[in-house]
């Protein structure tokens, strides 16, 4: 793996890939290795898949053959670009939601809330929560209470609030509905510098969340 990168397991052959990108931390790939299958939430950009996704299955004694199915939370390009290197070597199906589809980036089938799709064997359900962008999307696994919110939940971070604050209100008000044990986040973002957060700093991060989208009244 590229040097710098890491390999976090969060549990039951579900890792975190990360790897340094500029003064803005982390680029972060979530890939769950199951069974006879591979699943992936989210890409990275153009170059993560050869610098730190392929590797790490080499080590891990898997092939990207093995990719089923590739579930893109947002249409940023940090979560999106490396698409394309994972369609030339095997034949996964794309997912996003219909309202970040593009012309560029059709999926294979969309997703909507209320949703469910199998990554690596392992059965998620699809929370729409839009805030950063119109079809941000969540998964969570209520077997193990995990949740992976890509940039919904976002820390200080309120130049990521995209739409207007009771939008990304009413998302993070469904994750604090939500019973978590394992809160996965797509950055470290301030003021916990952590991706994969225990039920308490979970709750922790989603409440600051909050209350940066209340602070919040300029949009971009």
């Amino acid at each position: 793996m590229l040097e710098g990168s890491a390999a976090l397991e969060i549990a039951n052959d579900l890792f975190l890939l990360t790897e340094p990108e500029g003064d803005d931390g982390w680029f972060i790939s979530l890939v769950v290795a199951l069974g006879d299958e591979i699943g992936l939430m989210d890409t990275g950009y153009a170059h993560t898949p050869e610098r730190v996704l392929f590797p790490f299955l080499e080590q891990r004694g898997r092939s990207p053959s093995e990719i089923t199915c590739v579930v893109n939370s947002h249409l940023d390009k940090d979560h999106i670009e490396g698409n394309s290197a994972i369609r030339e070597v095997c034949d996964a199906k794309f997912a996003m939601h219909e309202l970040d589809a593009q012309s560029d980036e059709r999926p294979d089938f969309f997703l909507s809330d209320g949703d469910h799709v199998s990554l690596g064997g392992r059965r998620f359900e699809i929370l729409h929560t839009p805030g950063h962008r119109p079809g941000n999307i969540c998964l969570y696994d209520p077997t193990e209470r995990i949740a992976l919110t890509g940039d919904t939940v976002m820390g200080t971070r309120r130049d990521l609030i995209r739409m207007p604050p009771e939008v990304q209100l009413r998302s993070l008000s469904r994750l604090k509905d939500l019973a978590i044990d394992l809160m996965v986040i797509a950055h470290p973002f301030q003021p916990l510098d952590r991706a994969i957060l225990s039920e308490a700093d979970a709750r922790t991060m989603i409440k600051i969340s909050a209350e940066a989208a209340r602070e919040h009244s300029a949009f971009p």
